[in-house]
């Protein structure tokens, strides 16, 4: 009888090791999965340093704000159901989450308030430049897609897209 109870017991301690270890595994995988995506996104946003502002634009021939991070992860990584405005792409609960400034990683979504009228009007995609994190963005009309510092007077909030 106390065989059984003590194997019992330690097929329990057995399946929950293993549980615990899957989950890790699991964890450090969805990490890499998002680590990698943020540097596709990152790769591909430059690919666009230096086209026109054309605003509603998602192309080579002139885009916006929005339409750069629509273009990166709709167009080019394949990801589905990607707002097409700044507003929208803030409010969107699809696969993304909300991170701080302190944990925006290169390929994060930076959300700015330039208008100052308590409403997302710009975003721009997160890179580390010169040491120091700035985002790729398209600004305003008469300038080309470019880098550009991340001014806390404006920043509203940042998200990670996230690759399943």
């Amino acid at each position: 009888m106390s065989y059984t109870v003590n194997f019992r017991v330690l097929a329990f301690v057995a399946a929950l090791t293993l549980a615990t270890f899957g989950i890790l595994i699991s964890a450090r995988d969805s990490e890499a999965r998002e680590a990698r995506t943020r540097a596709n996104a990152v790769k591909i946003a430059k690919e666009y340093l230096g086209t026109p502002y054309k605003y509603g634009g998602t192309n080579k021939r002139g885009m916006d704000c929005s339409g750069l991070v629509y273009r990166v992860f709709y167009h080019r990584m394949g990801m589905t159901n990607v707002p097409r405005t700044a507003a929208d792409q803030w409010r969107w609960k699809g696969a993304i989450r909300r991170v701080s400034l302190g944990s925006t990683k290169p390929g994060d979504l930076v959300f700015s308030d330039f208008d100052r009228n308590g409403r997302v009007d710009h975003v721009g995609i997160a890179v580390r430049r010169d040491g120091r994190l700035q985002m790729i963005n398209a600004l305003r009309p008469g300038k080309k897609l470019g880098y550009l510092s991340i001014d806390k007077r404006y920043y509203v909030g940042s998200k990670r897209w996230l690759r399943r």
